[in-house]
């Protein structure tokens, strides 16, 4: 008996904190904490000039990615990948104007080993870079055997050396790989390396984190992320993290993937007070997708996500790819995308059907509003068009405003133009219950549930009260 009252009250406390699983009501104590909230609170916005570097080197092939942002007395610098001709790392940097848009290529600060057999001989591709004090730590996942992760060390982030430990980790137990290492220094001794990995069973199902004591020496201590469930945004791939410490919580952004059905290649963050324990997943991931704007480098594909802070404005740069059929095909280059004070403006989504002789043929599009913008597009029979505005600055889609639908019939070489008008502050949040009615309602539904728990457990054993009394009156 009194395992079950314990059990019953163990429940009880449990809903009111709303830590069991099947519990997802949105309630004052279900949600973010209000560190990831306020993070998120903003929408990000991306560039309307994106994208912001574009493979054009030899070393670079078509696609460029990982990019990593570290700041200097005088500029911006970001190292990224480059995954054609050496198969190398560089750099490029900014002026430390904002928005940090205007990048000029450098050349290459490291590649893969030069000397056949070595363990990273074959392919290297950035994790991230840590700057402590004047040393630079370079982080990267390196094939020429079971892909596994280096480390190599610069006095002026520029001329890199490998570290004599390398690899500093390598896959073991049911690991076939590991790789896309991003890593926090805490302190002095304590420093903690997030990673993805292939195992026996699965491809890329799980972050994983190692400890160390110096950055060099590591300890695998074993999963802090696994992916989705089956129909969720990230249910078949976890890929690319990036680490951060942020008013209290480490948080990891991310890349997932979902591969029943849902859309491919989004941006999500998890977070946690421990850097050595399960994180847990925002409720509003995904919080960055692609474009789906026809003719944008992002339009199919995003990949790869990094921030940067600067006065409270969140700059996400992200590698995007333009090729829908071909996901590894892309033309990859890179976007910037960052927090907005207020709702982008003129946003909405406008379905354009136009036909001719059954026909669907190309309609231009202009949409008035405070600023008149333009857009060309094809509409299809079976999809009707989906159509995001540039507008400013912005490069928005349907999220605050809503639009109207015009039927267009065009004749034969005819431009046929429409013209629809956006306006309005976004829709207002139904009104706030106060804090004290969620109490309430929370005591009160605990102990309802704890009193019929504890009635129905007397009841299964037999100990009624009128049997007690009965019992009693015999002595």
């Amino acid at each position: 008996m009194k395992l079950q009252l314990l059990f019953v009250l163990l429940f009880a406390t449990a809903l009111i904190l709303c830590k069991l699983p099947f519990v997802s009501i949105d309630l004052a104590y279900c949600q973010d904490p209000l560190p990831i909230t306020d993070l998120l609170s903003k929408p990000f916005v991306r560039y309307a000039n994106n994208p912001i570097l574009v493979p054009s080197l030899p070393w670079e092939g078509i696609n460029i990615g990982d990019p990593v942002i570290i700041e200097e007395a005088t500029e911006l610098r970001m190292y990224y990948s480059g995954f054609g001709g050496i198969n190398a790392i560089g750099y490029a940097t900014s002026p430390k104007t904002y928005p940090p848009t205007s990048w000029t290529k450098q050349g290459t600060v490291f590649a893969k080993n030069p000397i056949p057999g070595q363990w990273d001989s074959s392919y290297v591709r950035l994790g991230n870079v840590l700057k402590v004090g004047s040393t630079y730590y370079l982080y990267y996942a390196a094939t020429g055997g079971p892909t596994s992760i280096g480390l190599a060390t610069s006095s002026d982030g520029i001329t890199f050396t490998r570290s004599s430990s390398n690899p500093v980790l390598t896959p073991s137990g049911n690991e076939l790989a590991i790789g896309d290492p991003t890593v926090i220094r805490v302190d002095a001794t304590h420093w903690y390396m997030y990673y993805d990995d292939r195992t026996t069973s699965a491809t890329l199902p799980e972050y994983k984190v190692a400890t160390s004591s110096n950055g060099v020496s590591w300890t695998k201590v074993g999963v802090v992320l696994s992916k989705g469930s089956n129909g969720q945004w990230d249910d078949t791939y976890l890929e690319h993290p990036q680490i951060y410490y942020i008013n209290g919580y480490y948080i990891l952004i991310y890349e997932g993937y979902g591969g029943s059905g849902n859309e491919p290649w989004a941006h999500g963050l998890a977070y946690s007070t421990d850097p050595t324990a399960m994180f847990t997943k925002y409720s509003g991931n995904p919080f960055f997708q692609k474009s789906g704007m026809t003719g944008t480098f992002d339009e199919y594909h995003i990949a790869t996500p990094t921030f940067f802070l600067h006065n409270e404005v969140w700059y996400l740069f992200y590698q995007g790819g333009d090729n829908k059929e071909n996901y590894i095909s892309s033309n990859w280059k890179f976007g910037v995308a960052w927090t907005s004070d207020t709702p982008p403006p003129n946003t909405g989504t406008l379905r354009v059907f136009a036909s001719y002789n059954g026909t669907y043929v190309a309609t231009s599009v202009t949409v008035t509003g405070p600023q008149t913008v333009n857009g060309m597009t094809t509409t299809d029979a079976n999809n009707p068009l989906s159509f995001s505005l540039a507008v400013g600055l912005y490069t928005v889609s349907g999220t605050y405003f809503t639009s109207k639908s015009e039927g267009v019939t065009v004749v034969e070489d005819q431009v046929v133009q429409v013209t629809l008008n956006f306006g309005g502050p976004p829709p207002s949040p139904p009104p706030p219950i106060p804090e004290l009615a969620f109490q309430l309602i929370f005591i009160i539904s605990a102990f309802a549930v704890v009193m019929g728990l504890v009635f129905f457990a007397r009841r299964k054993s037999g100990l009624h009260f009128s049997t007690r009394r009965r019992r009693g009156m015999r002595r």
